[in-house]
């Protein structure tokens, strides 16, 4: 297996002829480590390649419309969900895209198969993964070291990836017109704006929108080939357009052919990569919580047993509300999350909400945390011997935390036992 280059884990090599796809069993996805999440069970909801990239490039055609304000119809629709689009539509206002991920994500469990709902959350994903990137100090460095050439190479051996070992075979063409949803998405983003084009050739936006439309509506994808050479011609059009940096181009075309396949699959900055591989190893320096976006703040979703902020007296559901000073409000989910992290050692001040109480600051010490796989595992009915055990997530010590739990309830006599696995995000 080769090392990981470039924010993805790339497997061994495979050569796979472009007009052909292997069979397989959609019972079996293929997982490649750190470059995708390939797992599609039959509970989830699942978007076709096809579907999902449609949805993509036509719910960003209405997005000028609702960051400028105007009204967006959605007729025949129950005031429940209307109220859920409504809801979701002032946080893009905001452009609180992590709330708005979120918002949407929990309506679609209420409404999965409602087209605007479906738009709105590909809309949001993609903004949320483009604020994501940006405030990645690896992803950035990652624009800055890879030259034109080598972030193709790259887009290329993701395409392979897909094609060996994605469930469905892919839709070339497909691929290539996300990638252009996302590039054009990301010409309204000001954090991709700042970075990448100069602020004299910002006039010059939506006539590089129309002749790349043009461009892209008359080529034919037929290939990985084929999808290699569109994006290298988005990006020598975007260069000589804007001066934008190939690379920072074809880094669109990349994501928005994994974003395509369905909402499991992602890219991965190499610092991402770094703590998918902290999760699966059980330890990582940090303050020990889970958070969740929350009305412009961060909710504590989990405390680590042990960890550095259940010392300091942080606990399940507190908010923050401000890193070292800094509101959290403007900021997005990210960047809130980028405060918190930092070397092992060091301090940082938080101010925490209780709900229901006045707030209060905290200085908490971050520290190598390490992660159990079973937070709890106890006899809850000792007549009947029924026992309980919580598993929190899988990772690589799962298996000898399990057996260790089942060894000490079976000599506290247990019978019957109930497993938890509310939140486990998998493994």
């Amino acid at each position: 297996m080769h090392a990981p280059v470039a924010g993805t884990y790339l497997g061994a090599d495979e050569v796979v002829a472009d007009d052909l796809c292997p069979a397989r069993s959609p019972r079996t996805p293929a997982t490649i480590p750190g470059t995708m999440d390939y797992t599609m069970g039959s509970r989830h909801l699942r978007w076709a390649v096809v579907v999902g990239a449609v949805i993509l490039a036509g719910a960003l055609g209405v997005q000028a419309s609702a960051q400028n304000g105007a009204t967006i119809v959605f007729p025949n629709r129950p005031p429940e969900l209307l109220e859920l689009l409504d809801r979701g539509r002032q946080m893009e206002l905001r452009q609180r895209w992590g709330d708005a991920l979120t918002h949407y994500e929990e309506a679609l469990r209420l409404f999965p198969d409602d087209r605007a709902l479906q738009q709105r959350f590909a809309v949001a994903r993609a903004h949320y993964d483009l604020g994501r990137r940006y405030a990645d100090g690896s992803f950035c460095r990652l624009l800055g070291q890879l030259s034109a050439s080598q972030a193709l190479e790259l887009y290329a051996q993701v395409l392979l990836k897909i094609q060996t070992h994605y469930v469905d075979c892919p839709d070339w063409k497909t691929l290539v017109d996300s990638g252009t949803a996302n590039l054009e998405m990301a010409l309204a983003a000001p954090v991709f704006l700042e970075r990448n084009v100069p602020e004299g050739r910002r006039g010059a936006i939506d006539e590089l929108r129309a002749e790349l439309r043009r461009a892209m509506a008359n080529l034919s994808v037929a290939s990985r080939n084929d999808a290699r050479h569109a994006a290298a011609a988005a990006a020598q059009l975007a260069h000589e357009q804007l001066a934008i940096a190939p690379t920072a181009v074809v880094f669109e075309y990349l994501c928005g052919a994994v974003n395509a396949l369905d909402q499991y699959s992602a890219y991965l900055t190499p610092d991402q990569l770094n703590e998918v591989y902290a999760q699966i190893e059980g330890n990582f320096v940090g303050l020990g919580v889970e958070l969740k976006a929350h009305n412009s703040v961060l909710r504590i979703v989990r405390v680590i047993p042990g960890s550095p902020a259940e010392l300091a007296g942080i606990r399940a559901d507190d908010l923050i509300v401000a890193v070292e000073g800094r509101p959290i409000q403007p900021l997005s989910t990210e960047e809130a999350a980028n405060l918190l992290r930092g070397e092992e050692g060091t301090l940082v001040r938080i101010s925490v909400v209780t709900p229901g109480q006045e707030p209060r600051e905290v200085v908490v010490r971050r520290r190598r945390v390490e992660v159990p796989s079973i937070d709890q595992a106890s006899i809850i009915d000792p007549q009947h011997g029924i026992a309980y055990l919580r598993l929190v997530c899988f990772q690589k010590a799962t298996c000898r935390d399990l057996d260790a739990a089942l060894r000490r309830l079976q000599r506290a006599g247990m019978r019957f036992l109930i497993v938890d696995v509310r939140n486990n995000p998998g493994g």
